[in-house]
């Protein structure tokens, strides 16, 4: 994370590797894609607290689903830039209760 920018721009950085050779780029792709979406989106937000604040309240068997059925009803992708990075855009998400 790459905040710099936050007060002054409103925009933080992220990057995001891929370093395990088991991931192909679309997934690394949709696998940040998706976290970053789960803390731009309140209601997938209210998860991330949870898990953060309360984890024995958290049903890590029900996440896996939800995000399952999401990942498969989805199709959303990146640009590659052919050297092995995918650039995409998010949404600043300026509440820090994590």
């Amino acid at each position: 994370l790459f905040d710099d920018y936050a007060e002054r721009k409103d925009v933080t950085l992220v990057r995001c590797d891929i370093v395990n050779r088991g991931i192909a780029d679309d997934e690394g792709y949709n696998l940040c894609k998706r976290l970053l979406d789960d803390y731009g989106n309140e209601d997938d937000f209210r998860t991330v607290h949870l898990f953060n604040k309360k984890p024995d309240a958290f049903d890590v068997d029900e996440f896996v689903k939800d995000k399952e059925r999401r990942w498969k009803a989805s199709s959303s992708g990146g640009v590659d830039t052919g050297d092995g990075v995918i650039e995409a855009e998010a949404e600043n998400k300026s509440d820090n209760a994590v």
